[in-house]
């Protein structure tokens, strides 16, 4: 031990190594004899020697957490004796009281090349760092491992296995990729084991919570190596973990199945002759060739139709939905398979994201078919979003009758006031009071009360939300018993 102090060697001897008493310190060229007390009163004043304890008691522990195999003396003075020649040459004898400062060193030494010595034969899995032990100045308190206790049974349920992929397809290896529902439960028992570890206070459902958002990235990499593999092989797949995913990323996964040309074309001529699974996915990508050969698998069957539909609903961004939608609706209609076309409206068009509505009003304005201007309208009658008003109002001000009975009927299905319907005069007027009369607007009571009615006549224009056979018999009735000369067509 290198130390200018002269009591450090017989200190470190005397605590840490167990040398018998008296010891002998040889101070400015004089050899005297001091006592334990003696020596822990030093200790306690030489900030040297307290240093120089602290350390060698540091390297002692973490020798002693490395290993339980202690260096043989006999085994070690032959190791460092070559060593110790050939930097000193003249051999000296240690003082009396004098450390083996290296034994603990050799002995970490071993362990040192054992432990890179068996990272090369078996390289076993990255674990976390070891925590450096706190060392007390008397005593090193030895913690034992933490058990934990089993998690509840109803919070993890371990799923079967899938089967594993060949090893060898075509001379490329494929490797297994874990299933969503392998990573939920990893996930599930890790945030578990965690919240139980660092006793934290987790509910069942907080530890859920925890778990989905840490599955998230876990499942959207795993997804990645599972599409970058060979895509006609592994295309049943993709379509599975698309049309079964769950929670969040589903929309970058779609992206990235968008961006992959080949999936994309293998996925388009698959769906004509695919299970329900591989239509599934395809409604969830779009495109304008994936939409086509879903129109040609589906073919005006209802159930299959709303089996689409229903999937668009779990993306957010997705090309042609809107026109896709108003497809397959015209299909139904045309051969008669829809009894209440409002109804299937509802069922269809409010489910979808908000953009659904903007793509309702672009196609409304570019449509010269009757029918699709007809499913438009009623789609943004079904979905009463305000923001479609300027471009239905623009609709009752056009020159189609019937057009424009349809469009105030959509206006009567938005809530009162949540557009400037009530004081914006049209050239149509009774459309825009019937549309107000649908919605239960205060300005009707007084147009009501100018208006030659019956009573029952007065009740049923009085008590609003009218379907839409209803809507053109309130129509009928503002503009033929109007008692007010702003009634009119003019």
């Amino acid at each position: 031990m290198n130390a200018s102090c002269q009591f450090t060697d017989a200190i470190l001897a005397h605590f840490l190594d167990g040398d018998t008493l008296p010891i002998e310190i040889e101070v400015d060229g004089w050899v005297n004899s001091y006592t334990a007390d003696e020596l822990a009163a030093h200790r306690g004043d030489c900030d040297e020697c307290a240093l120089a304890m602290a350390s060698a008691r540091r390297l002692d522990a973490l020798v002693a957490s490395s290993t339980d195999t202690d260096l043989d003396d006999d085994v070690a003075d032959a190791w460092f004796a070559t060593v110790a020649q050939r930097f000193e040459p003249t051999e000296t004898v240690p003082e009396r009281g004098a450390r083996r400062w290296w034994l603990p060193l050799g002995a970490a030494a071993c362990v040192a090349a054992g432990y890179v010595f068996s990272q090369l034969l078996h390289s076993p899995p990255e674990t976390a760092p070891m925590p450096e032990p706190v060392i007390e100045p008397e005593i090193v308190e030895v913690v034992p491992q933490q058990v934990l206790p089993p998690p509840p049974r109803d919070l993890i349920a371990l799923p079967r296995r899938s089967p594993r992929a060949p090893s060898e397809v075509r001379g490329r290896a494929t490797p297994r990729v874990a299933s969503p529902s392998e990573v939920d439960t990893a996930c599930v028992a890790n945030a578990w084991m965690r919240a139980v570890a660092l006793g934290l206070p987790r509910t069942r459902e907080q530890l859920r919570a925890d778990a989905e958002v840490a599955s998230a990235d876990l499942k959207v990499d795993a997804f990645q190596r599972l599409l970058a593999g060979d895509s006609r092989r592994a295309l049943p797949a993709i379509a599975a973990r698309v049309a079964g995913w769950r929670g969040e990323g589903l929309d970058e996964v779609v992206d990235a199945v968008r961006n992959h040309v080949t999936v994309v074309s293998r996925l388009g001529s698959a769906v004509v002759i695919a299970d329900d699974e591989m239509l599934a996915a395809a409604a969830i990508v779009g495109g304008s060739t994936i939409d086509r050969r879903i129109r040609r698998r589906v073919r005006g069957d209802l159930a299959e139709s709303d089996a689409v539909v229903g999937a668009m609903t779990r993306v957010t961004h997705r090309p042609g939905r809107a026109a896709l939608i108003v497809r397959l609706f015209e299909e139904l209609r045309v051969r008669g398979a829809i009894a209440d076309e409002f109804e299937l409206a509802v069922q269809w068009f409010v489910p979808q994201p908000a953009s659904c509505t903007s793509e309702l009003v672009e196609l409304l304005r570019r449509s010269r078919g009757a029918d699709d201007r007809r499913i438009c309208m009623l789609g943004l009658a079904a979905r009463a979003d305000a923001s479609a008003s300027e471009a239905l109002i623009e609709v009752v001000e056009g020159a189609s009758q019937d057009d424009a009975l349809l469009a105030a009927f959509a206006l009567g299905q938005f809530e009162s006031g949540a557009d400037d319907l009530d004081a914006r005069p049209l050239r149509r007027e009774y459309l825009r009071v019937t549309a107000l009369a649908c919605r239960r607007d205060a300005e009707v009571a007084a147009r009501l009360a100018a208006m030659r009615l019956s009573l029952e006549e007065h009740l049923f224009l009085l008590a609003g939300g009218f379907n839409e056979q209803q809507f053109k018999i309130a129509a009928s009735l503002f503009r033929g018993r109007r008692g007010h000369s702003s009634l009119s067509d003019e």
